[in-house]
Parts: structure tokens; C-alpha cells; sequence
């Protein structure tokens, strides 16, 4: 995968989040993915750290965790964050729990002491998954949510508080902040002004200060950007 996997472990055990760190900086560099890792000690924090919109692939939540639970947490993500795509991991030495974490909708259980080939499993399953939906970029629209390929747009542009995805077809017009799709895009989307996301598969001409795209749309970019989309379009 070319993004960033984004990953927290949180465990009142400092041995074990070191053990798992350790394991998992290993994966990344057996899987040739990029890996950026968050370590916590107590669910409050791990909680506000969610909270505050930082965007987390895979969580690894002990259950037995002093005040909040493991199992809390999960709660909180799922039912208060509304939020289905992190993927939760639980860890124990109690395997006693397992039944108790239907509800959260985990990926995984695994039980301490955890191996690297479990680990790894797991990482390879979950890259799988963020793959597969990264090919489709969701939206919403009034009450309803609609999915496109990410290979029928052309490019993201920003419009005060709007987002307009230019496609082959139309354009579509959505509530929603540039930044937030950057992040969860395919690789070969790439920024070019601060208003300017776009698919570089669909540039037509190129110059140093701006791009025309396959729908003959001029598109600036900005000083800023200039050297970096240089480099990387002449890669």
C-alpha cells in the first residue's frame, strides 16, 4: 500500500508497547509499507487523541486498562464517534472476554503473549481492507451517501466550504474540508495549490506554474508546490 499506516497501542504495560512497536516497525519493513506509530498508556488519552480528529487505521486496546476499559473504548469509538473504519485490536492474557467484544465489531483478539506471525496476520488483513476501500471515495449528500471510483476523477477542488470532485461525467458538489480527502487518497493524487487536489493521471500538459487536465481545465499551481510536483511528475 503507498500511504501511511496509521497505528496506536494502547497498554498500561510499557514493556508490551514496546515489545509491539518493535514487532510492528519490523512488519513494515518486511511488507515495504510505511508505518507511523502512537503509543499510549491510558484509555482517556487515547480517547481525546481520537477525539480531537486525528485519523488512526488500527488500534491495539488492552482490555484490562486501569479507569476506562479496553472494551469502554471500543464503545466510544463505534457508538459516540460513530466511527467504523478504525480497525480494533484487542489484547489479553484473558482469554475469557472474547464473547463480551461482539459489539465493538473488533478485526482481531489476541492473546499476550502476542508472536510476530499473529501480528503480522493481522497487518497484512487490515492492509488488504484500507486497499479495497481506497479505490472508492464516499461522500454525502443530504442524508444519503454515494461512493465513486477515485480513477473517474480528475481532480478536488475547494470551494469556501464546499468540495468539488470534477469527474469524467459531471461535477459533484459536497460539504467537507480538502485536507480531510488528502489524507485517504490514492497515492497518485497529489496537492498542487491549496484549493487544487488532482489526479495525475488525467494531466494533459504540464508547465512549472500550472497544469491542464484531460477535460482542458487550466489549473494553477501555486508557488509553494512548484518544486515539489516538478520532482514527483518527473520521477
Amino acid at each position: 500500500m503507498s500511504r501511511t499506516l496509521k497505528i496506536a497501542v494502547c497498554d498500561d504495560d510499557k514493556t508490551i508497547c514496546s515489545e509491539i512497536e518493535l514487532m510492528l516497525e519490523q512488519i513494515s519493513q518486511q511488507l515495504k509499507i510505511r508505518v507511523e506509530i502512537s503509543i499510549w498508556f491510558s484509555g482517556e488519552a487515547v480517547c481525546d487523541f481520537i477525539k480531537k480528529g486525528s485519523q488512526l487505521d488500527i488500534i491495539f486496546l488492552e482490555i484490562e486498562l486501569l479507569g476506562l476499559s479496553g472494551i469502554e473504548i471500543g464503545k466510544y469509538i463505534r457508538n459516540d464517534l460513530n466511527n467504523l473504519t478504525i480497525q480494533i485490536v484487542y489484547i489479553s492474557s484473558n482469554s475469557g472476554y472474547a464473547l463480551k467484544l461482539f459489539k465493538t465489531q473488533p478485526y482481531d483478539f489476541l492473546i499476550k503473549p502476542i508472536s510476530y506471525t499473529e501480528l503480522l496476520n493481522v497487518v497484512k488483513g487490515i492492509s488488504k481492507i484500507i486497499i479495497a476501500n481506497n479505490q472508492m471515495f464516499e461522500y454525502k449528500s443530504g442524508r444519503n451517501i454515494y461512493k465513486i471510483e477515485y480513477e473517474e476523477i480528475l481532480y478536488f477542488k475547494s470551494d469556501k466550504h464546499k468540495v468539488i470532485a470534477v469527474t469524467k461525467e459531471k461535477d459533484i458538489a459536497f460539504y467537507g474540508k480538502l485536507k480531510n480527502i488528502m489524507s485517504g487518497a490514492p497515492s497518485y493524487f497529489l496537492p498542487i495549490h491549496k484549493s487544487y487536489f488532482i489526479n495525475i493521471n488525467y494531466i494533459k500538459k504540464y508547465a512549472f506554474n500550472y497544469v491542464e487536465m484531460y477535460n482542458h481545465d487550466i489549473l494553477t499551481i501555486s508557488k509553494a508546490y512548484q518544486k515539489k510536483v516538478r520532482e514527483i511528475i518527473f520521477y
